[in-house]
């Protein structure tokens, strides 16, 4: 995680690191963030069950929620998206999280 973090901070975006999907849902209702970029295998409240809430909460379900993983499954892919998420991308493809991250924050400010 820290390791993306310092990629995405790197690159320009101000980051916030939750340990878990609980912490994050709980910054979320509280502050206001562009978008949300995920772990899936996090404790208390995974990443499946928090884009899930995210959805299902009509302040925050605008927010563009990219998935990163080290699962590479098709289903698991599936599982993702249908679960929520704009996008899913592998752990060590740091080039193509960035374009991914432009790209749904872009098209989720457009539908908004």
């Amino acid at each position: 995680q820290k390791v993306e973090m310092s990629y995405l901070e790197d690159a320009g975006y101000n980051v916030h690191l939750a340990e878990n999907g609980k912490v994050a849902m709980d910054f979320l209702e509280h502050e206001k963030v562009d978008a949300v970029v995920s772990d899936i295998m996090m404790p208390i409240m995974n990443g499946l069950e928090l884009v899930k809430k995210i959805r299902s909460t009509p302040e925050l379900c605008h927010l563009p929620v990219i998935a990163i993983t080290s699962l590479t499954g098709e289903s698991q892919i599936k599982e993702g998206m249908k679960a929520g998420f704009d996008a899913y991308e592998f752990k060590l493809d740091r080039q193509k999280l960035l374009a991914i991250l432009e790209q749904a924050i872009q098209e989720r400010s457009v539908t908004k």
